[in-house]
């Protein structure tokens, strides 16, 4: 036990008689047996028992953390949106991948009835690879294609899904329905092309000339067919298939989709841009480069519109049959990567990105809002409890002004990954990210002035601090600590790394005066004029560990999150520092954030979910592994309390989740129970807070959950060893609806569970 966790306190405690003076616990013995001995020849027997007294007093005393964490904004989709399908105006699918894996990891199929308001998750569980295409050939029937020949099938809108052999193990990469009964799939493994024409009940490949992998088909009815592909290679039958013709586009660049509007055919390439063919399909002719950017899907509306979209927010769009283009701006996809797009009508379009965001315009693409965002988060900042920023994946910026419970999209118009912020007012925040970017608005995010870090170019900015909104420091890769004093405009570098493991993670300012900065293979400085000059004399980072982030308690005391699930402690302003976490099965996790509330209490997020928590002075343990909404593992990248009971974590889904840390005190008169017991809430009604009390006999592992009325687990209130006596923990269900609701104590073989009525 670490004595100057009261030490400090001792001052403003109300001296006591001895004749209030309580007989000590044998629990109670323990732990004053454990105070460091170098304390108690400084204190008296009378200042000893007013130490007592404090710590186990008739008041109670702070036993540990129990942790409520809430989902409050979250993903629905993991994966990169490849297709999407409307039946109606309403109704509508969509389907997507988890990259990087054969597995069907984060991929989805999604159905939106509201004209693609919102989307909900409606992946079957006969979705055993990655989709890439989905096609409903009116509300009953549709297909579903995907990677080593996966050709799903639905005859009842979606409800459920058969599984139907493909005869390939080739990806395939789209399907077209071209009537109710016949359609056509294409794919990678020797250019493969499937027909039906019994609806997709079955499926038979068709030989065509060349080898070429084929991504987009295009139509005008079931026998002229033409399809692209690779190496600029496009493919065109006019009798069902049963002969082809082979066209190739000059460049020869890979073409991932083929349109036609009105008599013309237009081709979208992975370089280039545009190709056109007014003579069905006979030659083709670049009309439109786009600076060698890939474009990846085009969708077309009547006979003169269509739109296209690619990488880093590309897109086009025309009104007169591609004569002329216009692009919506990059600000209005935050720089996506968009591989999906829909044209409704000549002015509902929808589009899909990369981690399952979906956008909709309703004015021709003049501008879009977001429907759904899985996009990964990597840093946030809460002015108050109520209104916070959180920023990430290509230029995603979100603000909420009501505690995280909604979340409007501030469009920054950078396709850079941003990874820090920090709020002086509702108005004024700045932003730090990829390539040296630094974003500063002052109108609460209508729009972002960018001010670029100098020598930056090619390396993140990775933490930021400043003083007020005028001074401040800027660190990252690249080796440089930067300090500005007029708000970004003008950067100096005053310290330097060097060109090896020179990466800056974390710059942190106990004070005006006593700065740190942490990075790369533990190395670690420090400032006492303010930040005018840095050194690393008589300090020490933990050797060859990263250090993502840190937090100070005070100009001697800090703590540092590194690799491997390392949590470090100095007490002497760096010059040495203590592992105090257990790291065995935590190899290759990164603790990424660390917050320490006040002495002895503290939370840290990580890669896996890994939501670790102070358990003492001397240990941190994982309290806990966070998995997103649709099952994946989540990465947990930032947490920012804004009292010592409340804070707001964000994650890789596009996830913020609140953490409500309530103190479990023990009470009553200090004796040992004699049987495990639960008591009744009160208040009882209660809005929205109440006070649970429960006694243990004995040393042992004790949990409290709490359940709705159908079973359901909504909280865990309580996870810890707990030596023997009587404590309480209070329950905030401010985020629930009124109703009855159960809480349950389990200890061993004990359990015992009540009722509990929330009245709003």
């Amino acid at each position: 036990m670490d004595f100057s966790i009261y030490n400090n306190s001792l001052c403003g405690t109300r001296i006591l008689s001895l004749t209030n003076v309580r007989k000590i616990s044998l629990v109670h013995k323990k732990i004053i047996e454990g105070i460091e001995m170098k304390y108690l020849p400084s204190l008296s027997y009378s200042k000893l028992l007013v130490l007592i007294l404090f710590v186990f007093g008739a008041a109670g005393v702070s036993a540990r953390d129990t942790t409520t964490v809430s989902l409050l904004k979250a993903g629905k989709f993991g994966g990169e949106s490849r297709s999407i399908d409307f039946i109606n105006a309403n109704t509508g699918f969509a389907v997507g991948d988890g990259t990087n894996t054969v597995t069907p990891t984060n991929s989805f199929i999604a159905k939106t009835t509201d004209g693609g308001n919102s989307w909900q998750n409606v992946t079957p569980p006969e979705l055993v690879n990655r989709p890439w295409s989905v096609d409903f050939v009116n509300a009953n029937t549709g297909i579903v294609t995907g990677y080593t020949g996966m050709i799903l099938r639905t005859t009842n809108g979606g409800t459920n899904w058969s599984t139907i052999t493909s005869g390939t193990t080739s990806n395939i990469y789209e399907v077209v329905m071209t009537s109710v009964d016949t359609g056509y799939a294409c794919g990678a493994l020797s250019a493969v092309v499937l027909k039906t024409v019994d609806g997709g009940a079955t499926w038979s490949s068709i030989a065509v000339t060349g080898t070429n992998a084929r991504y987009g088909i295009t139509y005008t009815n079931g026998s002229n067919v033409w399809i692209c592909g690779t190496s600029g290679n496009i493919i065109s039958t006019t009798n069902g298939g049963t002969s082809w013709t082979t066209v190739t586009v000059t460049g020869s660049p890979t073409q991932y989709d083929i349109i036609r509007v009105g008599t013309d055919l237009w081709t979208f390439s992975s370089s280039n841009g545009l190709y056109k063919s007014t003579d069905n399909g006979a030659t083709f002719a670049l009309v439109f480069d786009n600076g060698s950017r890939a474009i990846y899907q085009a969708s077309v509306f009547g006979s003169s519109s269509f739109m296209c979209v690619g990488v880093d927010g590309l897109n086009y769009r025309t009104t007169n049959g591609g004569t002329t283009f216009d692009s919506t701006a990059l600000t209005l996809f935050t720089g996506q990567t968009s591989r999906s797009v829909y044209m409704k009508s000549a002015s509902d379009i929808i589009v899909g990105s990369d981690m399952g965001n979906m956008f909709r315009s309703t004015n021709s693409g003049t501008s879009f809002y977001l429907a759904e965002s899985g996009n990964r988060l990597y840093g946030l900042d809460f002015l108050n409890a109520t209104t916070g920023v959180a920023v990430g994946f290509s230029g995603m910026i979100f603000k909420t002004t009501n505690a995280g419970i909604g979340w409007q999209n501030l469009p920054s118009g950078l396709s850079f990954e941003l990874y820090d912020v920090q709020m002086f007012d509702a108005n004024t925040f700045y932003i730090a990210g990829a390539s040296g970017r630094f974003l500063i608005t002052t109108n609460g995010g209508t729009n972002f002035v960018e001010r670029n870090l100098p020598n930056i170019s090619s390396g993140a900015t990775k933490s930021l601090w400043f003083f007020n909104a005028s001074t401040g420091f800027a660190v990252g890769e690249m080796g440089n600590a930067y300090y500005t004093t007029d708000a970004g405009v003008t950067w100096t570098s005053n310290f330097s790394w060097g060109t090896s493991f020179n990466n800056m993670e974390d710059v942190y300012f106990v004070n005006n005066s006593t700065g740190y900065i942490a990075g790369e293979r533990g190395r670690f400085i420090k400032t006492s004029d303010g930040g005018l000059t840095w050194d690393s004399t008589g300090i020490d980072g933990p050797n060859l560990n990263t250090i993502w982030e840190m937090d100070w308690l005070n100009a001697s005391t800090g703590y540092m999150a590194s690799i491997n699930g390392n949590i470090f402690k100095s007490t002497n302003s760096g010059a040495n520092w203590t592992l105090l976490s257990d790291t065995a099965g935590l190899a290759g996790v990164d603790i990424i954030d660390i917050e320490v509330i006040d002495t002895g209490r503290g939370f840290a997020v990580g890669e896996q979910g890994k939501l670790f928590k102070q358990f003492s002075q001397s240990q941190w343990v994982v309290e806990r592994s966070l998995t997103a909404p649709f099952g994946s593992e989540e990465n947990l990248w930032g947490i920012d309390f804004v009292s010592t009971s409340s804070g707001f974590m964000c994650g890789y889904y596009g996830t913020v989740y609140k953490i409500d840390a309530t103190v479990i005190t023990s009470v009553g008169n200090n004796q040992q129970p004699l049987v495990y017991s639960l008591g009744q809430n009160y208040p009882n009604p209660f809005n929205p807070a109440t006070v649970i009390k429960f006694s243990v006999p004995e040393a042992t592992q004790v949990t409290m959950k709490v359940y709705d009325v159908l079973g359901k687990e909504l909280f865990l209130l309580v996870n810890s060893k707990m030596q023997s006596g009587s404590y309480e923990v209070s329950f905030n269900a401010a985020q629930l609806p009124s109703g009855v609701y159960f809480y349950k104590l389990e200890v061993g073989s004990f359990s015992d569970t009540k009722k509990m009525m929330l009245i709003k």
